[in-house]
């Protein structure tokens, strides 16, 4: 009985916790969403891209924390990795745009 009651336990302590983590991407990919919209100056997000992009920021996020997690990985072989999860979310965030949106976070990232 005490076995059954640990183990409950436990496994009430993961859904919080993981519900907890799915919370914070969630905040977190808000936030870049919203900074990545205001790059765009007049050239906003639709409601249906700032969903998307969102997604892909929560992804991401998950992405990177697993990166961070392996072990026996140089720091060197870490930063390449996380070099490539920016570069293909980046890609992915591009298709979404429009070609005015992409135009516009071209002028903002030369005036950057």
């Amino acid at each position: 009985m005490k076995k059954i009651k640990f183990c409950i336990i436990i496994v009430i302590s993961m859904i919080a916790f993981n519900g907890f983590a799915q919370e914070k991407f969630e905040a977190k990919a808000t936030e870049l969403t919203k900074q990545f919209s205001e790059k765009l100056g007049e050239q906003k997000l639709s409601s249906e891209q700032e969903n998307q992009i969102q997604q892909l920021f929560i992804e991401k996020l998950k992405d990177l924390k697993k990166l961070k997690k392996e072990e026996g990985l140089s720091e060197e072989a870490q930063a390449t990795k996380t070099k490539e999860i920016h570069k293909e979310y980046s890609k992915k965030i591009h298709e979404i745009l429009t070609k005015e949106q992409k135009k516009a976070l071209k002028e903002y990232n030369a005036n950057k």
